[in-house]
């Protein structure tokens, strides 16, 4: 990672200053997935044409996580009332 520092605090600098004027955002969505996504396509040569792509990738799989988890709770607690 250390050879890529200076690349990664300039990425994060640049979405930072996307949303640094806005009273409020999405983290998630404004800069927890727009980095690691970035630096993916980088390191695999990939034009930042395909970002939309990745970031819809990472976005679906974090929903059905999401709805997994959701589930595993939801039947817990139905095993708990029995």
């Amino acid at each position: 990672i250390a050879p890529l520092e200076s690349d990664i605090r300039k990425l994060v600098n640049e979405i930072i200053d996307t949303f640094i004027d806005e009273p409020e955002i999405n983290f998630h969505q404004a800069f927890s997935v727009p980095v690691p996504c970035t630096m993916f396509l980088r390191l695999l040569g990939l034009p930042n044409a395909r970002h939309g792509a990745a970031v819809e990738i990472v976005q679906q799989d974090g929903q059905r996580q999401r709805l997994g988890m959701q589930r595993q709770n939801g039947q817990q607690q139905a095993d708990q009332g029995k």
